[in-house]
């Protein structure tokens, strides 16, 4: 797989983003302010690493977060850009950890019970993260210039466990609320397709 930046409008040609030599790139997350893409790939034999990517300028991706030898997965930028949250199983089991942008200086384990997939609240000021079993756990999160402290965290929001979903069945959205793809079992539903509107 590779990344490629397009128009939205279809329009233009397509610009390989990837660097040479990885394999399985795929995007986890672009900074609100479109400066920087955040993507794991790996260049074997080594592990999946995390790259960064800035959007202006050379557009030379650099290795943000070597994975030696636990890959790193599903990372996100906190609102204000300063920290970026992501899946690692460094501890024996999948975990959230933070650490800070543009330099990943240290790390901070967010979660101790396993995580699938993690979130930013709007605010910054918390962690989503879900469990293996469906539970979407709140974890506090402030920072004192390059300093992160976490408080305790505490069960948000049941949620189904993932039945036929590929990747993450919930988000957050901008007003903080959670939007979750559940399976609603034998219902039938009927959706409208509008098309050449």
């Amino acid at each position: 797989m590779r990344v490629y930046e397009k128009e939205a409008g279809g329009s233009g040609r397509q610009e390989e983003l990837s660097s040479g030599g990885t394999v399985l790139n795929a995007v986890d997350d672009w900074s609100r302010d479109g400066q920087y893409l955040l993507y794991h790939a790996a260049a074997p034999p080594a592990p999946i690493s995390l790259y960064v990517l800035s959007m202006n300028g050379e557009r030379k991706p650099r290795k943000f977060l070597s994975a030696s030898p636990f890959p790193i997965l599903q990372a996100r930028f906190s609102p204000d850009g300063k920290w970026v949250a992501y899946l690692s199983s460094q501890s024996g089991s999948i975990e959230v950890y933070v650490t800070s942008f543009p330099e990943a200086n240290g790390k901070s384990q967010i979660s101790a019970d396993g995580a699938v997939a993690v979130r930013w609240f709007p605010n910054g000021q918390a962690l989503l993260y879900e469990r293996g079993d469906g539970t979407i756990v709140r974890v506090p999160f402030s920072a004192h210039d390059k300093n992160a402290e976490i408080g305790a965290a505490q069960p948000y929001l049941s949620a189904h466990q993932r039945a036929t979903t590929y990747t993450d069945s919930w988000d957050v959205a901008t007003d903080g609320r959670i939007i979750v793809n559940t399976d609603i079992g034998e219902a039938t539903h009927a959706i409208n397709l509008v098309v050449n509107w």
